[in-house]
Formats: C-alpha cells, structure tokens, sequence
C-alpha cells in the first residue's frame, strides 16, 4: 500500500482505520493501474513516493464517496433530478467505474506535477 493510515490521517483524511484498510488497499491498485505498475517496480525518489502516497490518499476518499454514493441508489449512481416533473437519471456502473478511473488519473497527475519519472507515459520505457 502506497499510503499508511498514519500517513492518510496526516494528509488530512476522515475515514476510520477500518475503512481505510478497505480503501487504501484498492487506491494503491488503481495507481498500479495508472501507472502500468512502474511505482511497484522501480525504486523511486522520496518525493515521488511522497506524491503517491497524497495521490493514494484523495483516491481512496473519491472511491470511498463514489461507492457511498452508489450504495444510497438502488439503480446505481444518481446523474440528475428534475424536482417540477420529478425524474430521475441514473449513471450505469460501468460509466460510474470509468469516471472514477479519470478523476483517479486526474488526481495523480495532479499529485506528480510534471512526472519526471514518466510514471504516467503509456508507452514503452523508461523510469527514473
């Protein structure tokens, strides 16, 4: 796991000890997943591993949310309401799932600024 709850609680996150060893766990495969799994395969810089452990931190909160948000639907994750006509739209789970792996991508690429390291490149080679 690339976030220890220590480390989670100090980045200034809510969730409980027990739910952050759900959580924690999946948001570290995410990032594998992200990044083609170069951060479990090279030795990276104390910054870096810095970065992804704060990427690991948001992830698992924005899993935590989408999952809490996809549980109060019995349909799925709730897109829109129209209160006048009351309707009501619905997100599939697959583009659920889609969307948190671009939010995830998103809060990663934030996390390693200008990714010196090329975690994110997805194509062929090097890491630092």
């Amino acid at each position: 796991m690339y976030c220890t709850y220590d480390q989670y609680i100090s980045l200034g996150g809510s969730m409980t000890d027990a739910e952050y060893a759900v959580w924690g766990p999946r948001a570290s495969r995410m990032i594998d997943r992200l990044t083609f799994g170069r951060v479990k395969h090279h030795k990276l810089p104390d910054e870096v591993m810095d970065a992804i452990a704060d990427a690991c931190a948001q992830i698992a909160d924005l899993m935590q949310a989408q999952d809490r948000g996809r549980r109060k639907s019995c349909a799925g994750a709730l897109a829109s309401v129209n209160t006048d006509g009351y309707s009501e739209s619905y997100v599939s789970a697959s583009d659920a799932a889609q969307s948190v792996k671009t939010a995830a991508g998103a809060i990663l690429a934030d996390a390693l600024g200008d990714d010196s390291c090329n975690l994110l490149y997805q194509g062929v080679g090097g890491c630092c």
